[in-house]
Order: C-alpha cells, then structure tokens, then sequence
C-alpha cells in the first residue's frame, strides 16, 4: 500500500509541476495582444504601370473633345519604362484635318490626364494605332535583334506617314532601336 501511496504522490507533483509550467507559459503568452498598427502614409504599394493602349484611350477621348477627326501622331513614355514597356507618366500628340498645323498635346501622369493644350504641330496621324504590337513586343524583338536583354529607359510611338505605319522606338541608355509596329 506505501508503494502505492508514493505513485499517487509522485503523479500529483507531476500534474501540478505540468499545471504549474502550463500556467507561466500561458500567462507569458498574451492572446488578446493586436498586431502593431502601421500608418497608411507609411505603407508603400507600388501601383502597376500604364500600358500605351491604356494611356492612348484615355488621351484618346480628350482629344475627341478637342476635334471629333482627331488622330493619333505621337506618343512617349515620360517616365522610365518597365520591362514590358508600362510607365506612370505618357505624353501623346494629336492632330485633326480640320486644324492644320495644329496638334493636341495630352500629358498623362499617374493615370490621369493632367494637361491637354492646342499647340503648333506639323505632323500625320492615323487611326491604326489601336492595331500595333504592343511595346512588350516591341522590346522582345528589339532584344532579338541585339542578341541580349536590353535595359528600357523608354518608349515611344512615331507615325511615319511616307512609310504609312507606326514604329516604336525603344530607349536604351546607348541608344534608340526602331521596331515596325504594324503586327
């Protein structure tokens, strides 16, 4: 019977040192505790670039508030470029048959059209700039002609008219290398 009195003892001390432990572990650890708060201004998410079409649709119904024959002529990036040619800020020019000399100059910057102005502008455009191969592409095959990646400072869209179609013109720190548009 002694035996079995100090199996109960030892088991007892067992369960209240296991008790005893549990419970510093369990009162060190704070549950209800939030995670710290971090102000928004704090906080930076970097938002996704602007793609050419995009910025050339939204300058596009600017440009129809200016004249309704209005016509694409040129387009550039006005911030360094990603990869895939995107980039926060565009700058693009149009022209109209019925102002001769004349071009609507659109200024977009974090996605938004921040200045549209009538300024002296000789120039062609075309309608066809909705049919191009997009700068990615554009950057893709101009890396195929140089045999390696190339670093993209930029890109624009020119319309030849004597050529009578569109090539991109992708910015490298060396120099530009012309791509046809036309897919």
């Amino acid at each position: 019977m002694e035996k079995y009195n100090k199996k109960i003892i030892i088991t007892g001390l067992i369960v209240i040192t296991v008790i005893f432990f549990g419970a510093v572990v369990w009162w060190q650890v704070d549950f209800g505790k939030k995670a710290p708060v971090v102000p928004a201004e704090n906080i930076a998410i970097e938002q996704p670039k602007m793609s050419s079409a995009s910025a050339h649709e939204l300058a596009l119904t600017r440009a129809k508030e200016w004249r309704s024959d209005a016509k694409l002529s040129y387009q550039k990036s006005l911030t360094r470029s990603d990869a895939i040619g995107d980039a926060d800020d565009w700058l693009l020019i149009f022209v109209a048959a019925s102002v001769p000399g004349k071009g609507l100059e659109v200024t977009i910057e974090n996605k938004k059209v921040v200045e549209a102005k009538e300024t002296n502008y000789e120039g062609e455009g075309s309608d066809a700039a909705t049919e191009l191969i997009t700068p990615e592409e554009a950057i893709k095959k101009a890396e195929e002609v140089r045999g390696k990646k190339i670093e993209v400072l930029g890109v624009e869209a020119i319309y030849n008219q004597d050529a009578n179609q569109w090539f991109w013109g992708i910015k490298t720190p060396s120099s530009t290398i012309s791509i046809k548009a036309s897919k």
